[in-house]
């Protein structure tokens, strides 16, 4: 009896899961708030209720209306530093919500 297995590496194997199961998006909502966290500094991560993605849009939901206008002045700013920091340009758009 012949056998053929597939081999792959564990990191390869763990990508395949997470692509498998439909984590992608989950996962890197979760890298862009710990980005978010370490960029913006933690003043406006306490303001941040929500971050959440529509297709290639960044929403950042905050509690304070002033924080809002203030971030949107720099939007174009901050994306391009979660994109340096995420080592690719995911999103096309950052909106403040």
């Amino acid at each position: 009896m012949n056998l053929r297995r597939k081999e792959q590496t564990v990191g390869a194997a763990v990508k395949n899961l997470i692509q498998h199961l439909g984590l992608e998006e989950k996962l890197r909502l979760m890298q862009v708030e710990d980005i978010w966290r370490k960029t913006m500094g933690e003043n406006i991560a306490q303001h941040t209720l929500k971050i959440d993605s529509k297709q290639s849009t960044l929403m950042i939901f905050l509690d304070s209306p002033a924080l809002r206008q203030e971030l949107s002045f720099g939007r174009n700013k901050i994306l391009s530093a979660l994109h340096e920091e995420l080592g690719a340009e995911i999103f096309t758009e950052v909106k403040f919500l």
